[in-house]
C-alpha cells in the first residue's frame, strides 16, 4: 500500500519553517503553548491581544488553575486542578474550547491524601504531534492527544514538588524538572541524559538546544544558585553562584543572550550588562525587555540595560510578574486585585484597563482572535474560574 505523502511534507516543511525561525532569532509561537509561550520563554505571540477589554466568558474550575497553554486552534489546556467543590483528592486535566466549553476532562492520579493538592507547574502543548504535555500529581509526567486520550505517563518522584514547566522542543523531546534533577526524554519517553541542578524556576532553550535555569536559594547561602546553564547534550557551560540564590526565571534572547533579572550575559557567561535580579522578563520583538516591577511596568533596552520608560498602573494590586506581548508589540499584564491592562510598548501609555476579577493567579496568555486568557477568583468566596477578555 502507497501512503500519501502530502501529510508528510506539510509536516516536514512546517517542522523546517519554525526551525528556521526560531533559529533566526525570530521564534513567536501563534498562541502561548507553554509557559511564555515558547520554549525560549520571550512571551513572544504573533496573535493579536484584546482591543475592546469585554468579558467573552468566564469557566468556573472548581479549584486554582495554576496555568494554561493554548494550541493553534483556540483550543485552552489547564494543567492539574485540585477539585475543592467536595474536598475529594480528585485532580482534572481539562481542555475547553475556544468558547469556554468543555472539550474533554481527564481525572489524573492525585497525590497521597494529606500530601499535596495540585502542582503550580503550566501544561505545554506541542504543535507538530499534536500532544498536550503536563505535570501532574503524584509526580508524574503526563501526555495527552489533543482529543484528551491518554499517550504516556512518566513516573518521577511522587515525595517531591512538581511544579517546574516542562518544556517541548521541536523534534517532541521533552525537559522535565524535579528538585535536584533536569531529565531529557525523547518524544516517546526514553531518556536522553539527566543532570544535577538545584531551581525554581522553568528550563528555558535557545535555538541550538542549549538549557538555562535559575537559581535557589539554599540553607547554605554559599551553596546558592543564581543561574545555571547547560549544553545541549546537558554538560554544564557555566554557573553562577551568590549569597541570595534568586529564583527568577531566565530567558534567551535571539542571539543567545541570557537575560535575568536586572542582567543580560552572553552564551559564554560573561556578563553583558548589569547582575542577576529578580523579577521575570519578557522581550519584544523591537529588542525591549519588559519587566514588571510591584506596580509598575518598566521597559529596558535589552542591548545596554537602559531604562527607556516606567509607566505606573492605577490600580492597588501588584502585577502578575508573567507578562504576555502581542503581535503589535503591546504588553499585556494582570493583577493580584483582578485588573487587566495593556500597554502600548514605545512609551508605556495604557492603551486597555478592567477589572474583571476579585484576584488573578496567573499572567495573562494569549488565544485566537483577541482572546487574552488569564485565572483568578470571583467574589468573597473561592469560585475560581477562567477569564477570557477580548
Amino acid at each position: 500500500m502507497t501512503r500519501s505523502k502530502g501529510p508528510v511534507r506539510s509536516l516536514v516543511a512546517a517542522c523546517l519553517s519554525l526551525a528556521c525561525a526560531f533559529a533566526a532569532g525570530q521564534f513567536t509561537a501563534k498562541t502561548f503553548m507553554m509557559r511564555h509561550a515558547n520554549p525560549a520563554r520571550t512571551g513572544q505571540v504573533s496573535q493579536i491581544g484584546a482591543l475592546q477589554g469585554q468579558l467573552a466568558w468566564q469557566y468556573r474550575t472548581g479549584g486554582i488553575v495554576q496555568g494554561m497553554a493554548v494550541d493553534p486552534y483556540g483550543h485552552i489546556f489547564l494543567g492539574a486542578t485540585f477539585n475543592e467543590d467536595y474536598w475529594n483528592n480528585e485532580v482534572y486535566a481539562t481542555s475547553l474550547n475556544p468558547n469556554g466549553t468543555v472539550r474533554w476532562r481527564q481525572r489524573v492520579v492525585p497525590y497521597v491524601w494529606g500530601a499535596s493538592q495540585g502542582v503550580r507547574s503550566w501544561p505545554t502543548f506541542d504543535p507538530h504531534f499534536k500532544t498536550f504535555t503536563m505535570n501532574s500529581t503524584n509526580g508524574e509526567l503526563l501526555q495527552f492527544s489533543a482529543d484528551g486520550d491518554p499517550i504516556m505517563t512518566i513516573p518521577r518522584n511522587s515525595n517531591a514538588t512538581n511544579d517546574s514547566s516542562p518544556n517541548v522542543m521541536l523534534d517532541g523531546s521533552i525537559l522535565h524538572y524535579q528538585i535536584g534533577s533536569l531529565m531529557k526524554f525523547t518524544r516517546g519517553g526514553g531518556l536522553i541524559w539527566t543532570a544535577s541542578l538545584f531551581s525554581q524556576t522553568t528550563s528555558a532553550v535557545n535555538a541550538v538546544g542549549d538549557v538555562v535555569m535559575g537559581g535557589v536559594r539554599t540553607t547554605e547561602p554559599h551553596g546558592s544558585t543564581d543561574i545555571t546553564y547547560l549544553n545541549a547534550d546537558g554538560t554544564l557551560r557555566w554557573r553562577r553562584t551568590s549569597s541570595r540564590g534568586l529564583n527568577a526565571q531566565p530567558i534567551f534572547g535571539p542571539d543567545g543572550t541570557v537575560y535575568m533579572g536586572d542582567g543580560a550575559f552572553n552564551p559564554d557567561g560573561t556578563v553583558k550588562w548589569g547582575s542577576p535580579g529578580g523579577g521575570n522578563n519578557s522581550l519584544g520583538q523591537d529588542g525591549r525587555l519588559f519587566r514588571s516591577v510591584g506596580r509598575a511596568l518598566n521597559a529596558r533596552d535589552s542591548q545596554s540595560g537602559a531604562l527607556l520608560w516606567s509607566s505606573p498602573i492605577p490600580s492597588a494590586g501588584n502585577m502578575i510578574t508573567d507578562l504576555a506581548i502581542d503581535g503589535r508589540g503591546f504588553v499585556y499584564a494582570t493583577t493580584s486585585d483582578g485588573y487587566l491592562y495593556a500597554f502600548e510598548p514605545v512609551n508605556g501609555q495604557i492603551v486597555l484597563s478592567g477589572r474583571f476579577a476579585d484576584v488573578f493567579y496567573t499572567g495573562p496568555i494569549l488565544g485566537l482572535e483577541g482572546a487574552v486568557i488569564a485565572s483568578g477568583r470571583l467574589g468573597g468566596t473561592y469560585e475560581y474560574y477562567v477569564f477570557c477578555i477580548r
